[in-house]
Formats: structure tokens, sequence, C-alpha cells
């Protein structure tokens, strides 16, 4: 039984999505953008959310955006994600300025959102190579 309770608390402990419960909104997509989960990022998405990549803009449905995104982040493994800058436009949209590191190529990461009965969530997200 002691064996069974320490391996839960093990695998607790080494979940991501576990790991960003103690962390706010903001925290966790910094961390899932660090560990280049698109299933979590998701989560925050509208139902259909306008992602720009590299310069090719389209709008996307939550599903598609995952998948999307699954595939940006496994031709470019993440290995750090910083915050530059947030903020607030005139039209109450929020924002925040990030850059995803990935190997030797930095990604900087702008994305638009608003708070919607009491989540956050995601309407635009832009992520172009900074070279």
């Amino acid at each position: 039984m002691h064996r069974l309770f320490l391996l839960a608390l093990l695998v607790f402990y080494f979940s991501p999505d576990i790991k960003a419960q103690d962390q706010s909104e903001s925290e966790r997509i910094s961390t899932y953008f660090e560990l280049g989960n698109a299933s979590g990022l998701s989560k925050y998405f509208k139902d259909n959310i306008d992602i720009t990549l590299n310069d090719e803009s389209k709008v996307y449905t939550r599903a598609q955006a995952e998948k999307m995104l699954q595939s940006f982040f496994a031709s470019n493994k993440p290995s750090g994600f910083r915050v530059m800058h947030r903020g607030k436009s005139k039209t109450g949209l929020e924002y925040v300025i990030a850059n995803l590191e990935s190997g030797e190529e930095l990604f900087r990461v702008s994305y638009y959102f608003r708070i919607t009965d009491g989540k956050l969530l995601i309407q635009q997200l832009m992520i172009t190579s900074s070279e």
C-alpha cells in the first residue's frame, strides 16, 4: 500500500497538468509553451482562433489549432519560454509577447486574450521566427 501511494505521488509530481494546477492561468500558458504541450494550450483557445505561423495566417477551430501546434512543437521542440511584455489594448484585449527558444532557433510569440466568464480565452496567436 505504501508503494502504491509513493507511485501515485511520483506520477502527480511529474505530470505537467498537475504541475500547472497551482499556477495562475497566465503562468500555466507559459508552462504549456515551455513544455510544448499543445493539448494544454488548446484549453485556453476560443472555439475559433486566428493563428499566424511564420507569415501564414488562418482561422482554425480549437481542434485544428491543437493539431497544428502539435506539429509545430514536434518540429521545434521548446527549450525555453520567457515573457517579455504584457499589456492591455484600448479595445480591452490583453496581450503577451514572449520568446520561445527551440534549439538554436528563437521564435517571437504573441497572443491576445480576453477574460470571459472568469476564464482566459486566447483569440489570436502569432508565432514568428526572430531571424
